[in-house]
């Protein structure tokens, strides 16, 4: 039953019909595992897309338990794609995300930052702070302060 539900998952998967030609995309770099290419859904001008070729769970422990050495090679990949980017975009970095939640594929947003002397902390809108369960999307800017019994709370929950 898992294996047919695997197999449904690639047969429905954008990224695995871009990774075989079956769905338009623009690529900015490949190689014969990765696939780099531009998301058409942007909040970054220039940001990409990084895409294994083969089909992989979207969780990152499942692919680096799954194979170390696809792992590895997927951010050498992810490191030769963000100097490409610096170099042809003159960024001075890209912040990188693990992502899979709307597409369970595995990929990497890597997201082109233009000038990092004018970045600031702003506020975020009311409500953005996720305090329970996962809503569907996430947020880096800053939340609120958190107490510090709830710091402690947490500390708890993830000491090993």
């Amino acid at each position: 039953m898992v294996e047919k539900s695997i197999e449904n998952n690639k047969q429905e998967c954008i990224f695995c019909k871009i990774a075989a030609g079956e769905a338009s995309s623009y690529k900015v770099k490949e190689d014969e595992k990765f696939l780099a290419i531009l998301d058409a859904f942007p909040s970054v001008k220039g940001q990409v897309l990084v895409i294994p070729k083969e089909h992989m769970g979207s969780d990152i422990s499942d692919v680096y338990n799954t194979s170390i050495e696809t792992f590895n090679a997927m951010m050498k990949f992810v490191m030769d794609t963000i100097d490409l980017m610096k170099k042809k975009l003159g960024v001075e970095m890209v912040v990188v995300v693990w992502e899979g939640m709307a597409v369970k594929h595995a990929h990497i947003k890597l997201y082109p930052v233009n000038d990092v002397s004018k970045s600031q902390i702003v506020k975020p809108p009311i409500g953005v702070f996720i305090n329970g369960p996962y809503p569907g999307f996430t947020c880096t800017a800053p939340g609120p302060k958190l107490s510090d019994q709830e710091l402690k709370d947490m500390q708890r929950k993830l000491r090993f």
